[in-house]
């Protein structure tokens, strides 16, 4: 037997050996799909198995997607897609489906079915997340609150400081009113409750009370007028009351019907109306507790003051006293007392607010176009150049004074105004002031004064000579002038800022501090101001409405 060299054996042993560390010392091959000519894509699918031999994504089993392109090759495209649409059946077609009704899947849509889920009725159209939510208990909006920001609620302002007036810049739409709300827009700072809003509150009577100073307290600001409704009517207008909601006002027309009105504050839409038998004249009104009272003046027999319900516009009484043809000034009302100019040749009558029972009588010089005032317990006359002092219950006369007359008819036109223990009165003559505590002068200014006097933080405004001055209201030091383009008539309202005044054509608002002209808007006469607005009696037989606004 022969034997290999040992040289030559470890040779033949070196070279059958592995590699280093154990490894095939051949190179690495690919792990990839082998690309043959049967498999052009390397998708593992033979070519005469696959539609897209081009695309390695297209072939038997391969997932679908809403593309259009049919990636499995069953011959249907976006078949069974991965990424296809669930659709939902939308009963009412209102463009919003429901859930847990009929479904279908797929990437475009069935006739009658939608993308989502959302409605919440789909049986009825006008219910769906695009629905209008109306004050009716239903939530056709779908948002899961009913009747929220109804289009047919009231609109509410928040009041932040809760002094009771909104701001008007901050509001909901709601069918009763939301806690920390209120539906009036008009506090000017709702950070503060010492700041109310634009000149909230009633109007009452002549100078909005039994003393008549014409003082509105409030601010008007930086806000201006703007149109809010106006209702022409046959006859002539008298002045304008507004009590919350709702204006008052009687309407005469020279031996014609007259008619007592309740409108709606907002609109102008009438509430009720009360028609009169004809008359000489039908005077203007005073609201007292819940009650309308104004004068119909015929001759003695037909002449009456009047009571009605507030609400309805119903008769509650009326009370015949003597006359003859005249004309007169708002009743002045106070203490469940009223008070009246009347009577054959002139005087002063005194009913009861409840029942209309007559107080007194006493005679009196004999002017109309007139109304007493009233104030601790004492009425005052301004007659003929006569002020006199009247005891509340029987007309007994306390004391007067004397303070000249210049006779140009027999229509005073003005009233006496109380404020402060001061009584002012105006005449062709002048504006005098009385002291009352010492039934004494305690200052006159001469010129052709006019209308009624008004009385706010200490000065007191008179019309002389077409233009309104301002005198110091204790010691009738001259202030300013308020000029208009025609002559003022009636009398102005004074708030905290601005003086509010008419002539026959126009309504003008003055700085009170500057005695600059603010805003002006067409239609004069007498001016009246509630809750934000200004109520115009105009010449033309008118009435006018305007709103405050920022």
């Amino acid at each position: 037997m022969s034997r290999l060299p040992l040289v030559c054996f470890l040779a033949l042993a070196s070279a059958c050996a592995p590699s280093e560390e154990g490894k095939d010392p051949r190179p690495d091959e690919d792990d990839s799909a082998v690309v043959t000519e049967d498999d052009q894509d390397g998708d593992g699918a033979l070519a005469a198995d696959d539609c897209d031999d081009a695309d390695a994504d297209i072939h038997p089993g391969a997932t679908e997607h809403c593309n259009g392109v049919d990636e499995d090759c069953d011959g249907v495209a976006d078949d069974d897609a991965a990424d296809a649409t669930t659709w939902y059946i939308d009963y009412d077609a209102d463009g919003y489906g429901v859930d847990g009704a009929f479904t279908a899947t797929g990437c475009a849509a069935t006739p009658g079915f939608v993308g989502n889920a959302d409605d919440c009725d789909d049986e009825d159209a006008g219910i769906s997340p695009d629905g209008v939510e109306t004050c009716d208990g239903v939530d056709q909006d779908c948002d899961g609150t009913i009747d929220d920001d109804p289009v047919d609620g009231a609109l509410w302002f928040e009041d932040a400081d809760a002094d009771g007036y909104g701001d008007p810049g901050s509001s909901v739409r709601a069918c009763e009113r939301v806690d920390g709300y209120t539906e009036n827009a008009e506090d000017t700072d709702d950070a503060d409750p010492s700041v109310p809003g634009v000149l909230f509150g009633d109007w009452t009577t002549l100078g909005n009370g039994p003393t008549h100073t014409g003082y509105f307290p409030g601010y008007v600001g930086e806000a201006r007028l703007a149109p809010l409704w106006s209702l022409e009517v046959d006859g002539i207008v008298n002045p304008i009351l507004a009590v919350g909601a709702d204006v008052y006002v009687t309407v005469g027309l020279y031996f014609g019907e007259g008619f007592a009105l309740s409108l709606d504050a907002a609109t102008g839409d009438q509430q009720w109306r009360y028609d009169l038998p004809e008359a000489n004249s039908v005077n203007p009104a005073t609201w007292y507790d819940d009650k309308l009272y104004f004068q119909r003046g015929n001759h003695s027999g037909d002449t009456h003051l009047w009571c009605l319900d507030a609400a309805e516009g119903d008769v509650l009484w009326r009370s015949p006293h003597s006359a003859q043809w005249e004309h007169y000034y708002a009743p002045t009302i106070a203490d469940g007392k009223v008070w009246v100019n009347g009577g054959s040749y002139g005087g002063l009558y005194g009913f009861d607010a409840d029942d209309g029972d007559e107080l007194f009588f006493t005679n009196l010089a004999q002017y109309d176009e007139w109304t007493p005032a009233y104030d601790d317990g004492v009425v005052y006359a301004w007659v003929a150049g006569t002020f006199s002092a009247h005891d509340p219950s029987t007309g007994v006369l306390l004391w007067e004074l004397e303070l000249g007359w210049d006779w140009h008819g027999y229509d005073m036109d003005t009233a006496p105004v109380i404020a402060g223990g001061i009584a002012y009165v105006a005449g062709s003559l002048g504006l005098h002031a009385v002291d009352l505590e010492t039934e004494s002068l305690l200052w006159s200014v001469e010129g052709d004064a006019s209308g009624v006097p008004t009385v706010a933080n200490g000065i007191v405004y008179v019309i002389v000579d077409g233009a309104v001055e301002a005198y110091g209201a204790t010691d009738g030091e001259y202030r300013r002038i308020f000029i208009g383009d025609d002559d003022f008539l009636h009398q102005p309202i004074a708030t905290d800022d601005m003086l509010i005044v008419a002539s026959s054509a126009d309504t003008y608002v003055f700085d009170i501090a500057t005695g600059e002209r603010v805003d002006q808007v067409e239609g004069g006469g007498w001016v009246s101001v509630a809750r934000g607005r200004l109520y115009v009696a105009t010449e033309s037989s008118e009435i006018r409405a305007f709103a405050w606004a920022r």
